[in-house]
């Protein structure tokens, strides 16, 4: 498992219990999408170069503003 995807699984693990039933799933799904992408790129590392290109793909300012909050969190735990 690489180092974004245990991440990722960090972050949903300690918010499950935390949010609700559909925030939770929405920000595993947004999340699950970041990791997809980060295989795309070739990149298995949190890193500023995948957060920018993530969020670049956001075609509204309502889903750049989420994809932002997402990478927030990631960024967070990651440090």
């Amino acid at each position: 498992m690489n180092q974004l995807k245990e991440v990722v699984n960090a972050v949903l693990e300690q918010q499950k219990l935390q949010l609700a039933p559909s925030t939770y799933d929405a920000r595993k799904n947004y999340l699950k999408h970041l990791v997809e992408y980060g295989d795309y790129l070739g990149i298995q590392v949190p890193c500023q170069e995948l957060y920018d290109a993530y969020v670049a793909r956001a075609v509204t300012p309502d889903l750049r503003f989420q994809l932002l909050q997402e990478v927030g969190i990631i960024r967070l735990q990651a440090v």
